[in-house]
C-alpha cells in the first residue's frame, strides 16, 4: 500500500501569451492509465515564468482539470494571485493534488491560464524565459499511488 506504480512526465517548451480573462491551454497535460479502480493520482505541476507585462499591473489565474478520455474536462484546483508589473515579477506556481479518479481508463490532466482581471494595456506569460518571447520548460507528473 502506497507505492508508486508508475510515473508520467508531460513537459511544454514553447511559450504561451494570456491577453484576456479567458481560459487558455498553454500545452502542458499529462496522460496516465491507473493499473487500479483504488488507486489515487498524485499530480505535481512545475509552471515555470509566469510575468505579467503590463504597465498597469496585474493578476493571473491557473486552474488543474482533469477528464476520462472522451468526456469533458472538470476543475480540480484553481489557483489565484500571480502578480507583476511590466516583466519585474516572476511567479513559479506548483499545483499539487492528490486525485481519487476510480477508473482504470486513460485520464489526462492539464493546466489552463487567464487574466484574473482585464489589464488596461498588456499581457500575461507562461513558460517564458529572461529574454522575451523565449521559452524555458514546464512539466506535469502524474504519479498513481496504490491503495
Amino acid at each position: 500500500a502506497g507505492k508508486v506504480a508508475q510515473v508520467i512526465e508531460g513537459d511544454v517548451t514553447t511559450h504561451t501569451t494570456i491577453t484576456s480573462t479567458s481560459w487558455v491551454d498553454v500545452n502542458l497535460e499529462v496522460t496516465i492509465t491507473p493499473s487500479a479502480t483504488s488507486s489515487k493520482v498524485l499530480i505535481i505541476g512545475a509552471c515555470n515564468n509566469m510575468k505579467i507585462n503590463s504597465s498597469s499591473g496585474g493578476a493571473g489565474r491557473i486552474r488543474l482539470q482533469w477528464d476520462q478520455i472522451g468526456g469533458s474536462f472538470t476543475t480540480l484546483q484553481g489557483y489565484e494571485g500571480i502578480l507583476g508589473y511590466n516583466d519585474n515579477d516572476v511567479n513559479n506556481p506548483t499545483p499539487v493534488y492528490l486525485h481519487s479518479p476510480s477508473s482504470t481508463g486513460a485520464t489526462k490532466y492539464k493546466i489552463q491560464v487567464a487574466q484574473l482581471n482585464g489589464f488596461s494595456s498588456g499581457s500575461m506569460r507562461f513558460n517564458n524565459s529572461a529574454n522575451d518571447g523565449n521559452s524555458i520548460r514546464s512539466s506535469l507528473l502524474a504519479m498513481e499511488i496504490l491503495a
